[in-house]
């Protein structure tokens, strides 16, 4: 399961616990109509079917926990093969070519996938999933009651309905949706984004710990890090050039006349968002390639940028369309919803 998957999974997740939301703060609808309404007896009401929510809410997120889990396990350790893999290939290739290497020991005992590091950073993104459902079951909890108290502010300011002072009361969340991760900076940050910022920085980190391991076996530590047209600002200085992996393969500065990879790291390369790959290079056999022009760089970095502002816009109003109680502002954000979903590419 790679990170675009979790993130879906995470954005189901969010759909789900704000439509378990809407259900139990809309269940008035019948009692309105045979008994007469009467908000002190609704307040009370809904604050009693708190701990009803909660269940509710713990059952979504079960759902989806063990198939999160085990799918993200699995794919961190194919993550780590693979990387060994890629080595092995490329290693082959440049021996058919007659390239003799220093040393040649590797053994299969990698491809089993024990190694301590690999095991302690799939159960740390284990574990970083985990804390990211339980804050946000404890954000919807909040939510909730919050959500109680200020559609009785909204009712006493003019809403001429329930529906409409509910949907008051829980626009600014659903526009957000659940931010319940807070960085140390105190940015707070969606909860579907960070999964898919963790997962994509952990498949990252174990496949480059992948490569890197293999390499060590073959005494390789010359590697080049891709390019590509969407590349950052922060990663643009570092991209397209050789380097000694002092990071990931065991490399020393007596390894050749190259900078080292924990410098470009320092500067931002391999950040969350970085989507830059490594290959094993070989001096006499591979040439350094030619570095991208900074303009036509900067103009599909932008493209990618609307791109991700059109995805988040989505979702945005797919919440306020699914948490949404009263007719017209469902009909408002969908047309909204479609407007955006019309300049996909």
């Amino acid at each position: 399961m790679n990170d675009y998957d979790v993130g879906k999974i995470m954005q189901e997740i969010e759909i789900e616990l704000i439509k378990s939301m809407r259900r139990n703060l809309g269940r008035h609808m019948k009692w309105e109509k045979e008994e007469g309404f009467k908000w002190e007896q609704w307040q009370a009401k809904k604050i009693r079917e708190i701990r009803k929510f909660r269940n509710q809410n713990k059952a979504i997120m079960k759902s989806y926990d063990r198939k999160l889990g085990i799918a993200t396990r699995i794919d961190l350790l194919k993550q780590y093969l693979e990387g060994g893999r890629k080595v092995d290939k490329q290693v082959s290739k440049v021996i058919e070519k007659g390239y003799s290497l220093v040393k040649r020991t590797p053994n299969n005992d990698f491809f089993q996938g024990d190694s301590e590091k690999l095991k302690r950073l799939i159960n740390a993104i284990d574990n970083d999933l985990k804390q990211a459902m339980n804050a946000a079951f404890r954000q919807m909890d909040d939510v909730y009651r919050k959500t109680i108290f200020k559609t009785e502010v909204f009712l006493g300011s003019g809403a001429t309905t329930l529906d409409k002072a509910i949907d008051m009361a829980t626009k600014d969340f659903l526009a957000k949706g659940i931010n319940c991760i807070t960085y140390a900076g105190g940015r707070q940050v969606n909860i579907a984004s960070y999964a898919q910022m963790a997962v994509r920085t952990a498949n990252k980190r174990v496949f480059l710990m992948g490569e890197g391991e293999r390499r060590k076996e073959w005494g390789l530590s010359l590697v080049l890090v891709s390019q590509y047209m969407q590349s950052s600002e922060t990663c643009l200085p570092w991209q397209g050039r050789v380097y000694i992996d002092d990071v990931y393969s065991g490399g020393s500065p007596e390894d050749g006349d190259y900078p080292l990879l924990s410098q470009a790291i320092e500067g931002g390369l391999f950040h969350p968002n970085c989507r830059h790959t490594m290959s094993t290079f070989f001096p006499e056999v591979n040439e350094e390639p030619e570095l991208m022009r900074k303009s036509e760089i900067g103009d599909q970095y932008e493209k990618a940028q609307r791109q991700a502002e059109i995805n988040r816009n989505i979702q945005k109003y797919r919440r306020l369309k699914e948490g949404s109680l009263d007719q017209e502002n469902i009909k408002k954000y969908d047309a909204k919803l479609k407007e955006w979903q019309s300049k996909l590419n």
